[in-house]
């Protein structure tokens, strides 16, 4: 019988061309053994479904699903979860190289705490190395498990720490236990309809998880370029940004949290809207109606209405773009 895998990475490809390689490389080099990597093939056309199945062919710890359709990143991690057998369960970007201690120090630290959620250190990689930085956790006083939580739902009075949080409301420098998400029906949104998926990912473990650990050492490099998914239009589409709104204000409700909280998500609606508005300017200037009509859908948004009115946020002062979208709205707003 086969021993049952201490943990399941999950990893959904699509199109990462030539730096698949060193993905597969960094996992293949773990010092623990005991684990699996599940490669969910998300309809890929750029050969990189052959290049996995290569190296599957020469390692019993690779295990292919193959999507029928194109799902996105989203969906595609829930395929893998539905696929997983490890006692723990981590998530990988198909670009991204792993630190060959981090699922053996980080299942053992999760084995000795017996912790829901383990959180290391990422480390953003650029095309300019004197760009490359690692987010450190802080001293952090009272519990992490709030302070976290707190600060990926938003920041309470200005952007000063979205740096910081916009490197820690990631998946893919933690472990989860496996049966902590089974039990709370814990999994990805959508994102073809919902941005944003691993904030709300970590938002939905951060309200329920009993107890959280932090690992303080680099254990992930996330390497950002032009085919990076993070960078493409798709995560600052206006109706994905509204979904991600309404999803986390239904999920702060149900919770009895919006009160406690919503002084902060006022203030992430601010930054997000303001953010997505500005992509798509800039995407769409040569079509003036279309940008007309994307400022006009806010007006039906209550939620949308409330975050502006009541927020103090000054997002990105430094930003010309995005303080005269936030100008418009408010004018918009006002009529």
């Amino acid at each position: 019988m086969d021993l049952i895998p201490k943990i399941s990475v999950i990893i959904p490809v699509y199109n990462p061309g030539w730096s698949i390689h060193n993905c597969v490389k960094s996992l293949l080099a773990q010092v623990l053994e005991n684990i699996e990597f599940i490669f969910v093939l998300d309809c890929p056309t750029d050969g990189s479904e052959k290049i996995i199945e290569d190296y599957a062919h020469n390692s019993k710890q690779i295990k292919i699903v193959k999507n029928e359709k194109n799902l996105n990143i989203g969906m595609s991690r829930n395929v893998g979860l539905s696929a997983a057998k490890g006692e723990y369960i981590a998530f990988c970007d198909h670009d991204d190289i792993v630190k060959p201690f981090m699922y053996s120090d980080m299942v053992q630290i999760a084995d000795e705490t017996n912790a829901d959620i383990v959180l290391g250190v990422p480390e953003y990689i650029y095309d300019d190395s004197s760009l490359n930085q690692a987010y450190y956790y802080p001293e952090l006083d009272g519990d992490i498990r709030l302070k976290l939580l707190s600060l990926i739902i938003g920041e309470d009075n200005d952007s000063s720490q979205w740096k910081f949080y916009f490197s820690h409301g990631v998946i893919w420098d933690k472990i989860y236990k496996r049966s902590f998400l089974e039990e709370n029906h814990i999994q990805f949104v959508d994102n073809n309809k919902i941005t944003f998926e691993d904030n709300l990912f970590n938002i939905d473990t951060l309200i329920v998880a009993k107890k959280v650990v932090i690992y303080n050492r680099i254990v992930y490099q996330h390497v950002i370029n032009g085919l990076n998914t993070a960078a493409t239009y798709g995560y600052s589409k206006y109706d994905c940004v509204n979904g991600y709104i309404l999803y986390l204000y239904q999920r702060l409700i149900e919770n009895g949290l919006y009160n406690q909280y919503k002084i902060r998500f006022y203030n992430s609606v601010v930054m997000y809207i303001t953010g997505s508005f500005s992509v798509e300017i800039k995407k769409n200037w040569k079509r003036p109606l279309r940008i007309i009509d994307s400022f006009m859908y806010l007006k039906k948004n209550k939620v949308i209405q409330e975050s502006f009115r009541n927020s103090k946020l000054r997002p990105y002062s430094n930003r010309l773009m995005r303080n005269l979208v936030l100008f418009f709205i408010n004018i918009i707003f006002k009529i």
